[in-house]
């Protein structure tokens, strides 16, 4: 989508977007909760029930979706890069591994998929700390 660069223009794109969204989101919160309480309690009054397959089916089809656990980088060069740094390219792939363990955004984007099948969409936002 090309936003406009006249003013007037971008102000009514704006006006008509939240238009069409305003209009269906009462449907829509209805509908997440409902998707909620089912994934959540197996029901849809609230009550819990032993029979929950929905929790466990969400949980496998997001196993299969991504697998945090084996997640691995790898650091390809293009054809003008020196070669020199060819030989950087194991160590540079393993930081980045390491770097990507650390933060925890594996079980972040885990999190995030997981919802994602329950919502039907989910954002994740990176905040970078410390430079």
């Amino acid at each position: 989508m090309k936003i406009p660069t006249d003013d007037q223009k971008r102000l009514d794109l704006y006006q008509e977007t939240s238009r069409i969204c305003l209009a269906s989101r009462q449907r829509r919160m209805e509908q997440y909760a409902f998707n909620r309480r089912y994934y959540l309690y197996g029901t849809n009054d609230g009550g819990i029930s032993p029979w929950n397959k929905v929790y466990s089916h969400l949980d496998t089809v997001t196993a299969f979706l991504y697998a945090s656990d084996s997640t691995r980088f790898s650091v390809a060069l293009g054809t003008l890069a020196p070669k020199s740094d060819y030989a950087k390219t194991s160590v540079f792939g393993k930081r980045i591994n390491e770097a990507w363990k650390a933060s925890n955004a594996d079980m972040i984007h885990q999190q995030a998929i997981l919802w994602a099948l329950i919502y039907d969409s989910m954002f994740v936002k990176h905040i970078r700390r410390k430079g």
